[in-house]
């Protein structure tokens, strides 16, 4: 009788297989092979304080379906089409009317049939910007602050909704590509309808149920990467904690994600490191708490990822 491993192994083979096949037409997955050789940025730092896009295109941009994350929050609304959408360590298959809602920081990817028209607005947010925008008494962030680390943030819009929505975020793309007089000021108020919109769903929407599509293993590593992000985590410890070879689980993680598993860790470890700067600890208090053992190392490291040193990422 086979080890169940190579069942598993099997059915990750025919997971990934079957998952390309049906996303990425033929002509479609030459065009990432030739964009994955290409050096691309996995983190962004967001260039303005909102952005804002109403999108129908059949074919989504090549990071929307890789692994990538930002220094903002992000709302995406599903419209239409034949999609998924990972962040972190959950996933679900998506309806009409889904929002969902992405802490600063967090890692996301949608993936569409290339073949149908895929409709969806997402729109990003820059951490201060939300912070200027609220009151001692409203805070326009506490929708993003759901308490499970593991669950998608998900609210279902009804038509109404969708439509109310829709009005606003194209009513906010057309005030944020304009300069007229008072251009920025509507925009804001725009961002602030939307957000109170949001809010105000969020507090009364109830957890809802979804079938979760990430792979077993993916999540499982993902999770554990989160919740021991400090420590030292190798490729070869996670591979003799979940029973696979190092290079597959590697193999595998890349796969799925568009990232080394090394280098996950790495910017997860990052990604850490600016929360901490973000709450006013220093440079070298970031470092040590973050899991780095030289500062060098780090400062090195945090450069080359955030692409800017990690005492002007704290002034910025």
């Amino acid at each position: 009788m086979r080890n169940p491993t190579y069942h598993y192994k099997i059915y990750l083979y025919y997971f990934f297989k079957i998952h390309s096949e049906t996303n990425y037409p033929n002509e479609r997955r030459g065009h990432m092979k030739a964009e994955k050789n290409q050096s691309r940025k996995i983190f962004s730092l967001l260039d303005t304080d909102i952005i804002c896009k109403h999108k129908d295109d059949a074919l989504p941009q090549f990071d929307e379906i890789l692994f990538h994350n930002h220094d903002g929050y992000e709302i995406f609304l599903f419209l239409s089409g034949n999609a998924d959408y990972y962040i972190e360590s959950s996933g679900k298959k998506l309806e009409r009317g889904d929002l969902i809602l992405s802490p600063v920081y967090s890692f996301h990817c949608s993936r569409a049939d290339a073949r149908i028209k895929y409709e969806r607005i997402f729109i990003n947010i820059r951490e201060n910007k939300l912070s200027e925008l609220s009151s001692n008494g409203v805070d326009l962030s506490s929708c993003f602050n759901n308490s499970s680390t593991t669950d998608i943030n998900l609210i279902r819009l009804n038509e109404a909704e969708i439509d109310e929505f829709i009005r606003l975020s194209d009513s906010l793309e057309k005030s944020l590509d304009e300069s007229s007089y008072g251009s920025d000021l509507l925009s804001d108020s725009l961002l602030i309808q939307i957000m109170i919109m949001v809010n105000r769903m969020f507090l009364k929407n109830e957890s809802l149920p979804y079938t979760g599509i990430m792979p077993d293993i993916i999540r499982n590593v993902i999770n554990y990467i989160n919740e021991h992000t400090s420590d030292n985590i190798t490729v070869s410890g996670l591979g003799e904690m979940y029973h696979h070879n190092p290079d597959y689980l590697s193999r595998i993680f890349k796969s799925f994600t568009g990232i080394p598993l090394q280098h996950f860790i790495l910017i997860k470890k990052i990604t850490l490191a600016q929360h901490l700067l973000r709450k006013g600890h220093t440079p070298l208090s970031a470092c040590y708490n973050s899991g780095f053992n030289n500062y060098s190392n780090f400062s090195r490291s945090f450069s080359k990822i955030v692409g800017t040193s990690p005492k002007k990422y704290q002034k910025r």
